[in-house]
């Protein structure tokens, strides 16, 4: 016999005891002359009855949709749907905060590009959204979508916690910090941990169970997306992957390291400033990606430059943190609304 069945007849053992002993103690507190009917003879009954019907080893009632208790997952899924609704997102920019030990001595800023929109955030777009897509396609895809959204925005503030596979990331967890840094509405936490828990349902139940349900969160999945879109922030871009840097301001000695240039975009695609960094990591010009560091290697002596625009000498830094970010993958085509492809 498995351990599983087992643990199924202990169970049975327990509830045909529980059962007479219920049923008993209330036939007794009722027969007692002094103790009328009460709510304690009824609970003592309503015990024996619900043990004796009811297969309440897989009762879950988070599952159940029961308005009237407030416990169900559909109130839950509307309750959320207005916090989205009412949820205001932030004007102020998510911008990356400078590393725990860097002194940069260059913060070069570059004209604005003009004849950049903004990005139209009003329906996201995809091919699980194409007819016939159902319902249930649309909350698989649309939770996808929150994720990578989360992952960026963490990504391009500095917020993810832990240098993790992108698959291991979890939208709760993402979700979790953003609203603690106050980046994300707290009802739009409270939204994707109801879009989470009913994936889950649907993982245990099937999608056939109640299709209202999904329905109704692949709904609430779309419009927490919408809002997660319309969160600015700045990004980090590779303007050029190596450049060299000396350990003199003339330019004679390399220094004993790799650098790469980042620049900074703002949410509408215009490059605000470039910086140069020590780095171990391999980048290709034109790659978006986080705003990372090894706290591991430290650069405490100074390094130069030959500005690619001005031909001139400039400090690279006087001490530096080694640059960390990670490309996002290609596929999930991170950038600024409308920015112009950069290479050199």
């Amino acid at each position: 016999m498995s351990n599983s069945a087992k643990e199924r007849r202990h169970r049975r053992r327990i509830k045909r005891a529980i059962i007479p002993i219920a049923a008993g103690l209330a036939v007794v507190h009722m027969a007692w002359p002094t103790f009328p009917l009460d709510s304690v003879s009824l609970g003592l009954l309503a015990v024996a009855a619900i043990l004796a019907l009811f297969d309440v080893e897989n009762l879950r009632l988070k599952e159940l949709n029961l308005p009237i208790l407030g416990i169900g997952l559909e109130s839950r899924i509307a309750k959320a749907k207005r916090q989205v609704a009412s949820a205001q997102v932030s004007n102020s920019v998510v911008a990356p905060a400078p590393p725990a030990i860097v002194e940069q001595s260059l913060t070069l800023v570059v004209p604005a590009l003009g004849g950049i929109s903004a990005q139209n955030v009003g329906q996201p777009t995809g091919p699980w959204l194409a007819a016939p897509a159902g319902p249930l396609e649309r909350l698989l895809g649309a939770a996808e979508l929150i994720r990578i959204e989360l992952i960026v925005i963490a990504g391009n503030g500095g917020y993810l916690p832990f240098r993790l596979p992108w698959q291991s990331y979890k939208a709760t967890d993402l979700a979790l910090i953003l609203a603690a840094r106050q980046v994300i509405p707290k009802g739009l936490q409270d939204a994707i941990s109801v879009i989470a828990e009913t994936r889950e349902v649907l993982d245990d139940r099937g999608p056939a169970e109640d299709p209202r349900v999904v329905d109704r969160a692949s709904d609430l999945a779309l419009d927490v997306l919408r809002k997660l879109m319309k969160v600015k922030r700045d990004y980090q871009r590779v303007r050029i992957a190596r450049v060299p840097v000396f350990g003199d301001e003339e330019l004679a000695t390399r220094a004993g390291m790799e650098a790469v240039m980042i620049e900074q975009l703002n949410d509408d695609g215009r490059v605000t400033s470039q910086h140069v960094f020590p780095t171990q990591e391999r980048y290709e010009a034109g790659e978006y990606v986080t705003w990372e560091w090894d706290m591991g290697r430290i650069f405490r002596a100074p390094a130069w430059f030959r500005d690619p625009d001005t031909q001139t000498t400039k400090q690279a830094w006087q001490s530096a943190t080694s640059f960390a970010g990670r490309a996002y993958p290609r596929e999930w085509d991170v950038r600024p609304p409308g920015a112009t492809t950069r290479t050199n």
